[in-house]
């Protein structure tokens, strides 16, 4: 219950603080202190970590890691990135060839480039904000320190980011060039870029000043629009103090934004806020689920954008009161798709938009937090269904593992899925557990190993694990 606690914020608020040093500086040196060899690696048993201090959140695994993936050779099933033992590796998922792209330990949230060139992942121990090559060359520290996760721009090689100060920075990996896009004085928060990568949409805050005269309110946080050269600053939605604003998500064609609003209380944000959207180009928001949680996965778009997978329900336990909604941008063609009395997590979109994978559990009674609630978390499955709710298949059923986070292939064949054996998880405990990464066809067949060597407390925070954290799919 205390590592609960502890991880509270970190783990609701997980879409990323940004930024680097304002104004121009020098392209960021290159160093030799991460990259490995650019040739195919060796099995695990070859490589000798150096002793630096590991990640917390990628701890050692209690059992050995297989080098050899067993999935079978398939056509065009991209790269996954992933940490293992907090280093970066990359899978080639048609050959089931591994790379060890790192060698210092302490790496999370690998994230690739738009073109599959670069890898960015950040250091924990630091929060120092590194690229490399797929091949392991080129290894270049971005930031000394950067707050949170970076984000590619979706047509090039252009990483936004925040510095310790949090103003949003964007530098060209290619050139080395980099620019403060964000006003002096104010502190970025979650971002996005828009699909064409002209343009970010900001949550962005400002201390408040007890002391400034006058009747107004002093501002709190408020959603802006940006270029991507720094020009054209426009606000979007300004919310006072005590409330806040909260970015969600942008829609795929980059007309909608979801946010959260409420009360600034890290308490009542971890048990959820409501749900509201606004047109990009601005207006008034409207609710559209009266309480999501703020983590990642919990509001996905359709690929086409025309339809959002809310996981509606307030309480941080994820084993209680979770319930998939299928809805317009609007709010409209409301549909509840959980079946009663289950409790159901990380909707993910097929790449045609017509099949919804998730991961579900029976419900617990919520308020409930013993071994007993641990244990029937161990039952989670990947399931899939229409985006109406029919034609529930259950496509995962085997004792021995908790299975969540399911991802389709490109062209929606395959289903990345992932996995930790119950055998080596110990209830009540805290210590990391093996995950290893699965592949399956759609209809539930031909389940196989991709990954393993990869660890993380199974619990998570109330039954939640950022997987971004551990592993980004190029597809």
């Amino acid at each position: 219950m205390r590592r609960w606690l502890r991880l509270g914020v970190a783990a609701i608020a997980v879409a990323g603080l940004l930024a680097a040093c304002g104004g121009e500086e020098e392209a960021p040196a290159t160093t030799t202190a991460t990259p490995t060899s650019s040739a195919t690696a060796t099995p695990r048993a070859a490589v000798t970590p150096t002793p630096t201090p590991k990640a917390t959140v990628t701890p050692k695994a209690t059992a050995t890691p297989t080098p050899t993936p067993t999935v079978a050779p398939a056509a065009g099933l991209g790269k996954l990135a992933f940490v293992r033992e907090g280093d970066i590796w990359v899978l080639d998922v048609d050959s089931g060839q591994e790379r060890q792209l790192t060698t210092d330990a302490g790496a999370q949230a690998p994230r690739w480039s738009p073109d599959g060139q670069w890898v960015a992942f950040r250091k924990v121990q630091t929060g120092e904000l590194w690229v490399v090559r797929a091949d392991g060359s080129g290894a270049t520290q971005v930031e000394e320190s950067a707050l949170g996760r970076a984000a590619w721009a979706p047509n090039n090689d252009r990483l936004a980011y925040a510095d310790a100060k949090g103003a949003l920075m964007v530098v060209d990996v290619d050139s080395g060039q980099r620019q403060q896009i964000s006003p002096a004085g104010k502190e970025v928060g979650r971002f996005a870029w828009f699909p064409d990568g002209e343009r970010l949409v900001l949550e962005m805050q400002e201390q408040a000043d007890e002391a400034t005269p006058g009747p107004g309110r002093p501002r709190g946080q408020g959603l802006w629009l940006v270029n991507a050269d720094g020009t054209g600053l426009i606000e979007l939605r300004a919310v006072f103090v005590p409330d806040s604003a909260d970015l969600g998500t942008l829609s795929p064609d980059g007309r909608w934004l979801t946010l959260w609003e409420g009360m600034a209380s890290a308490s009542l944000r971890a048990d959820g806020l409501a749900l509201r959207i606004m047109s990009a180009a601005g207006g008034e928001p409207q609710e559209i689920a009266s309480a999501t949680l703020l983590g990642p996965g919990f509001v996905v778009w359709s690929p086409e954008g025309d339809r959002l997978a809310v996981v509606e329900g307030g309480g941080r336990q994820t084993w209680a009161n979770k319930q998939i909604v299928v809805m317009r941008p609007d709010g409209s063609d409301r549909r509840v798709v959980s079946d009663a009395g289950r409790a159901d997590l990380f909707p993910a979109w097929s790449p045609d938009g017509r099949r919804l994978a998730f991961a579900s559990m029976e419900a617990i009674p919520p308020g409930t937090v013993d071994e007993q609630t641990q244990a029937n978390l161990l039952n989670r499955r990947i399931w899939s269904m229409n985006p109406d709710g029919s034609d529930k298949r259950q496509l995962t059923n085997d004792p021995a593992y908790v299975d969540q986070f399911p991802q389709w292939s490109a062209d929606g064949s395959r289903i990345m899925f992932v996995r930790q054996p119950t055998d080596a998880i110990r209830l009540g405990g805290e210590e990391p557990t093996p995950v290893e990464i699965w592949l399956m066809r759609a209809d539930g067949t031909d389940q196989r190993k991709a990954a393993t060597g990869l660890s993380e407390w199974w619990l998570g925070y109330y039954g939640f694990v950022d997987w971004g954290q551990l592993l980004d799919w190029h597809r």
